[in-house]
């Protein structure tokens, strides 16, 4: 099956209405395959790997250790509590505009029905993707390493981007038209331009 055949079914897809219990339902499973399972599998995978492809990361770690006086626990500590809390505020944040504005959830069989712009998506086109690499960064650090989460973190970017690129924005440049190609134009595909946005912000008030 090609490419055109998936974004023809999400298409068409995207074209019906579905209720809020339905939504609630997918959006569920959606949090349990890539909020537990699928980040634990990129974590074991990243860890069978690891110390072989990354090493130089861990050399990095104990000169920073040595640079200011900290233990490399200490500092993986540090970064876990922020990566994971602003990787799950960032996702609950999306799902949320996609609930109230969109009409939809996170999952393909029961998507948005309009274009969501706001919030995170002001600042970056794919902010669940981000926010789930910022989680995946922290959980992988948390249980095993910094290097085991970097790598479970890059594999989420590779195989969203090829996902986003491929399938999804052929799709809702058939489905939105004009509208998600001036969206496309002016925000950036993944990691914000916080200095353009707020500028933006400030501009238009």
């Amino acid at each position: 099956m090609s490419i055109n055949y998936f974004v023809k079914k999400l298409i068409e897809i995207r074209k019906k209405a579905y209720s809020l219990p339905y939504r609630i339902i997918l959006s569920f499973f959606g949090l349990v395959l890539f909020g537990i399972l699928f980040p634990w599998f990129l974590i074991v995978i990243s860890n069978a790997f690891i110390y072989k492809t990354l090493a130089n990361i861990q050399n990095t770690a104990y000169l920073i250790k040595d640079i200011f006086l900290l233990t490399v626990d200490t500092l993986e500590v540090i970064f876990v509590i922020i990566t994971i809390p602003v990787g799950l505020f960032l996702i609950g944040w999306s799902i949320l505009l996609q609930f109230r504005i969109g009409k939809g959830s996170p999952a393909h069989i029961a998507p948005t029905q309009k274009l969501v712009t706001s919030g995170p998506y002001g600042m970056c086109r794919n902010p669940m993707q981000l926010g789930g690499m910022l989680y995946y960064l922290g959980l992988g650090t948390w249980f095993s390493s910094f290097g085991v989460g970097l790598m479970a973190s890059f594999i989420m970017y590779i195989l969203g981007r090829m996902y986003h690129k491929t399938i999804e924005e052929k799709e809702l440049e058939k489905h939105f038209g004009a509208e998600y190609k001036k969206y496309k134009k002016e925000v950036p595909f993944l990691f914000p331009n916080l200095w353009k946005y707020f500028s933006n912000k400030k501009g238009k008030k």
